[in-house]
């Protein structure tokens, strides 16, 4: 069957129910302007895929990905057992004998996250085509969930129709995020993690235990400094929310937490100073541009790098380092947001209200470990969407309940 005729499918599979089914209903968004907002998320990711095997210099790995799921299609339609088995496997370092040539002949099996990338993509390519066009419209639509679970968590809140616009525009449009958190790639799975988890805390039924541990695994296996990270969060907001704590004692607390996760062997008998070394060890290969800071220069001048690091993370690409159309788009981003957040915070602090406390920690984190680890621009912008979000988010929401207090 005509690839096109796959998408088109499939587009009608997944708009029918966001559009005729009552638990899509949200308080202030009517059915069609929902169906509309998915319909842009398709479009952002085949701008995505565009992007990617056109304007970049390189498309990264998504183009292995496909490579590999092709492989895994061949196993499938030649020897369907050997297909199976890599199917159900995690993947690791240790390559079982009989699935030698296979897994040579694909490359991912030693990451966890890059594996099961692959046998996503082997998926979603037997039940349509293995373009990566096709690819998308599946990771559209688990974007799209992702950030509709949380709206779906905070509908019955005390927001009036202005805030509830307000956030979902910035769940779903801000540019540098909407364009990565849209795409064939684990920034969409981890949107789609921490929307199922975030939800799940806003329901009251037994069931809801299952859908935070699935979202947490996922988040563990995608990217395991968001996992780490986003634990820390749930521990703060927990001792913020549901303790007698005041934030200098959860802050000390929470230093206990971090030093303990530094400590502990968490993934695979390794702490999280050897994750984060390991990362750094992993990234450095992504070389490319002006973001590197060195390990040695660090401990040799960490005032200097701590300042880089935050330049890197939150502010990159400034004004003077552009390059391109889509580099000025996401500088002007940066500083307009820059100037909000700002706000924001004054405001909370002011009302000294830190209800999301731990989801300012998450998200800081994340940025800050891209801005010091990524030594390459691009990189930083993929890896730091789902977090920036976040912090946007959780922000501004705040701050609307800050608000709606003093109104009523």
């Amino acid at each position: 069957m005509n690839p096109a005729l796959f998408y088109i499918f499939y587009l009608l599979v997944f708009c029918h129910p966001i559009y005729r089914f009552q638990w899509f209903k949200l308080k202030f968004i009517p059915p069609k302007y929902l169906l509309l907002i998915f319909i842009s998320c398709c479009a952002l990711s085949i701008l995505n895929v565009y992007a990617h095997t056109h304007i970049f210099n390189t498309g990264g790995d998504i183009f292995a990905f496909q490579r590999d799921a092709l492989i895994m299609l061949i196993y499938l339609k030649h020897d369907f057992y050997t297909y199976w088995e890599l199917m159900f496997r995690i993947g690791g370092k240790d390559i079982p004998t009989h699935l030698s040539e296979p897994i040579i002949s694909m490359g991912f099996w030693g990451n966890m996250s890059n594996y099961l990338m692959v046998k996503l993509y082997t998926i979603f390519s037997f039940i349509s085509s293995p373009t990566l066009i096709n690819i998308s419209i599946f990771f559209s639509f688990i974007g799209f969930m992702g950030k509709f679970l949380i709206l779906k968590a905070i509908e019955n809140k005390s927001l009036g129709k202005f805030q509830f616009y307000t956030l979902a525009f910035i769940l779903f449009y801000l540019p540098n995020e909407s364009f990565w958190t849209n795409a064939i790639h684990k920034e969409t799975l981890l949107t789609f993690a921490i929307g199922l988890v975030i939800y799940a805390f806003s329901l009251s039924v037994w069931y809801r235990w299952a859908m935070v541990v699935f979202g947490m695994t996922l988040m563990f296996i995608v990217r395991d400094f968001y996992f780490m990270s986003f634990l820390m969060g749930l521990f703060i907001y927990y001792l913020m929310n549901e303790t007698k704590l005041k934030l200098r004692q959860v802050i000390l607390v929470t230093s206990f937490f971090i030093l303990i996760l530094f400590s502990l062997p968490i993934k695979f008998g390794k702490t999280l100073f050897h994750v984060l070394i390991d990362k750094k060890t992993e990234f450095s290969s992504m070389n490319h541009g002006h973001t590197k800071i060195e390990t040695l220069h660090f401990l040799q001048k960490p005032l200097e790098s701590i300042y880089n690091t935050i330049l890197n993370g939150f502010i990159e690409p400034s004004f003077w380092h552009i390059r391109n159309a889509f580099e000025l788009v996401i500088s002007i981003e940066n500083f307009l947001i820059s100037i909000i957040l700002l706000f924001f915070i004054y405001a909370i602090f002011k009302a000294k209200s830190f209800q999301f406390f731990g989801f300012y920690v998450f998200a800081i984190l994340i940025i800050f470990s891209c801005g010091y680890l990524v030594p390459n621009i691009g990189a930083i912008l993929r890896y730091r969407s789902v977090a920036y979000i976040t912090l946007v988010f959780t922000l501004c929401y705040e701050y609307f309940l800050i608000q709606n207090r003093k109104t009523y």
